[in-house]
Formats: structure tokens, sequence, C-alpha cells
């Protein structure tokens, strides 16, 4: 059995938080495709993985703020979950149309695995380009979460995707 760990080993605040990704357009690549159930009602959805490659067109003040392009480079950024359910499949198809796959003629019908296995196969190596938001982060009960300060918390989410020129 190992050590309880001592708290009291630890200093809190000496290491600077991560720059934190913000609004605008990323050269990214795909990392991968997952497919899970959520917690709550166990509903399936998809959600993509990319990483960054490049930052092309961001706010200047906010790039220096977060301590310019290299601190951006090589983050890990998801997409928003897409939910397989009628009323918002929508929104699936319409993101895969960014990179040239019709979710009708190529997607549907097929099984979440075939579907997550032609979306990362058809990407794979491709150069992308993502455009990233900042959206409020929720807690369990639906609340949006704020910091100590009240300020609302956020989080880097892709919004939109499509091959590079």
């Amino acid at each position: 059995m190992t050590d309880a760990i001592n708290f009291d080993d630890y200093v809190l605040g000496d290491a600077p938080e991560p720059a934190q990704l913000i609004r605008g357009l990323y050269g990214a690549k795909l990392e991968k495709v997952e497919f899970d159930l959520s917690s709550r009602k166990k509903s399936p959805y998809y959600q993509f993985v990319f990483k960054t490659l490049e930052v092309k067109e961001v706010d200047e003040d906010e790039l220096e703020e977060a301590g310019g392009a290299e601190e951006l480079i090589g983050k890990q950024v998801r997409s928003e979950q897409f939910w397989f359910s009628d009323k918002v499949l929508y929104k699936l198809a319409r993101f895969v149309h960014g990179v040239g796959i019709d979710y009708n003629a190529e997607m549907k019908g097929q099984g979440a695995g075939k579907g997550r296995d032609l979306v990362t196969e058809r990407l794979d190596g491709e150069e992308l380009e993502v455009f990233i938001v900042r959206q409020p982060v929720e807690r369990p009960d639906g609340s949006r979460a704020t910091d100590e300060e009240g300020n609302p918390i956020t989080r880097a989410v892709v919004s939109s995707v499509r091959l590079a020129a």
C-alpha cells in the first residue's frame, strides 16, 4: 500500500496556467474521432479531437495576452458532441460537410463505427482549418460554471472544420 499524499509538499500557484486557445482560425490535424455514450442518459454521440498546428487568424491583442502563437501550437481541442437524435443530427451533417463528406450519401445508415472509420480514413494526413470559439462550461446540474470572482468559465470548442486551401 502506498503512503497518503501529503499536500503540504505542493505549493499551489507557483506554476503558470497553460495558455488557453483563443477564438479564431487555426491550421490543425484530426487526431481521432470518438464515439461514446453520455454519462447521464447513455445517449450515443461523436466527438472530433484535433491538434493545432498553426495560428492563422486571431485577434492580435488576445494572441499577445495568450503569450504568442507558439503557446497555442500543439494544443488538443475538441468539437462539440454530436448526438444521435433526429432533432440535432443536422449538426453532424453540417460539420462533416465542411471536409467534403456527404452525410446522407456516405454515413447515414452505416452504423457509428463505420461512420467514425470513414471520417478518420478520409481526414488522415489532411491539412485542415478549424474555427475555434469559446463556450461556457456547464455544471452537471445545467448551471454555468464561474470562477471565484463570478466570471464565467469557458472552454475552447471547434465550431467548424474545412480542408485547408
